[in-house]
């Protein structure tokens, strides 16, 4: 995942692109359906966002030689909140400073992006 440090305003769509570059020296398998490509956390690591979305159950194999780059369609937050249930209404990180990044064991090791946010 490529990183370039974001300030936002809740509320207000910020644009999260993630790309995938595969630096082993061997080809490289993922789910390009896979609908959670990223999380947001606290510094201490707590998830905190985005809010759940409904999502099928698919598997689209995608295939990266070395050194080939893949990025997924730009996907936009809100600064809306981790929930349990997508029907449930919105609710929005308070403004602080938060990391976001694929969760831990997805797409391999990946860079993370700082996003501060604000009112």
């Amino acid at each position: 995942m490529q990183a370039t440090p974001a300030t936002f305003t809740i509320g207000v769509p910020l644009a999260i692109v993630v790309t995938v570059t595969n630096r082993s020296a061997g080809t490289a398998e993922f789910n390009a359906a896979d609908c959670q490509r990223w999380i947001v956390t606290h510094l201490d690591g707590s998830v905190v966002g985005p809010r759940q979305r409904y999502c099928t159950a698919v598997f689209v194999s995608r295939q990266l030689a070395p050194g080939a780059s893949y990025a997924f369609a730009a996907e936009q937050w809100l600064g809306d909140a981790t929930d349990t249930d997508p029907s449930s209404p919105i609710t929005y990180v308070p403004p602080a400073t938060y990391l976001i990044a694929p969760p831990k064991g997805r797409l391999g090791s990946v860079a993370t992006v700082v996003a501060v946010a604000r009112q």
